[in-house]
């Protein structure tokens, strides 16, 4: 599990979940940078369901109060330097 974060800089700020099933390994980059690497519980990478829910806690029902822009969800897993480089367009 990743641990939750609390970010109340005013800043906007670019994070990124790669679910990368050649690695079996979530890795959660913020700003660019890799913060944290886990295992993908039972080698599965289905992140979402037909209902799934982002900027929500499912745990203790938390959701994120801010602002969530630019959300885009890819067919494989982004390298690191592709992770990097889209920091750059915000």
């Amino acid at each position: 599990m990743i641990t939750p974060v609390v970010w109340k800089d005013g800043i906007f700020h670019h994070i990124v979940l790669v679910a990368d099933q050649d690695s079996n390994l979530q890795k959660l980059y913020f700003d660019g940078v890799l913060k944290n690497s886990i295992g993908i519980p039972g080698g599965t990478t289905t992140l979402l369901s037909s209902s799934g829910k982002i900027g929500y806690g499912m745990g203790n029902l938390v959701y994120f109060n801010g602002i969530i822009d630019g959300i885009h969800i890819w067919n494989r897993a982004l390298a690191p330097d592709e992770t990097a480089g889209m920091k750059q367009l915000i």
